[in-house]
């Protein structure tokens, strides 16, 4: 299956392609057969359609939604990270040891001592709906320090990428990304939503390990 996030950084690709839009589109409708995932905003569903019909749909609401995304993360109320990460008990290098399944629990757990607030608070106040939910928490969990991402100029655009991801993969059995940073993140995530989506890697997909 692809998703509408899967033809976006496909066709933002540079360098791995010399293959134009339409070449590459075609491609991607031969490999998938019409198997296309568009998720809203708000809730996730799944389509079967012409890849192109996908394409043609999301393509500037996907755009703008991202930039919009991009925006939004530098207005975010400001959060006490040092004492979040004091609260868990933690140092920054040790955040890591938490099991995906309990870290969003700890978090939240460390919100109320700090901030007054859990998690669910803090979705609200940032206005997160659905996929925003995801962008959210995906967010907080690098803010923290939680198998974070190398920060560059394209780091955050990735991250909402992941995120987005994870949450069009909430509607299949597996998802499979060789992103060590991205499994965890996605795993929290899941186990936060009671999502029943598998998380693995690539050898342990093909070595039938699910």
């Amino acid at each position: 299956y692809f998703s509408y996030s899967h033809l976006d950084e496909i066709l933002e690709g540079r360098g791995i392609s010399k293959l134009d839009v339409q070449s590459r589109l075609n491609l991607i409708d031969r490999l998938v057969n019409n198997n296309c995932i568009l998720a809203g905003i708000n809730f996730p569903q799944f389509i079967c359609k012409n890849v192109f019909n996908v394409y043609n749909e999301t393509q500037m609401p996907i755009q703008e939604y991202f930039r919009s995304c991009l925006n939004l993360l530098s207005k975010q109320f400001s959060i006490n990270r040092d004492e979040l990460v004091k609260h868990l008990t933690l140092e920054k290098k040790t955040i890591n040891n938490i099991p995906p399944e309990n870290i969003l629990s700890s978090i939240s757990d460390a919100f109320t001592e700090v901030e007054g607030y859990d998690i669910d608070t803090y979705l609200y106040r940032c206005e997160a709906n659905g996929r925003g939910k995801y962008h959210s928490l995906f967010n907080l969990l690098d803010f923290v320090c939680y198998h974070s991402d190398k920060q560059t100029e394209h780091s955050d655009l990735a991250r909402l990428h992941d995120a987005s991801h994870a949450y069009c993969a909430q509607l299949c059995d597996v998802l499979v990304t060789q992103d060590k940073k991205m499994r965890y993140k996605a795993k929290a995530v899941f186990s936060f939503f009671g999502v029943s989506t598998i998380v693995l890697d690539v050898n342990s997909y093909l070595n039938g390990k699910w």
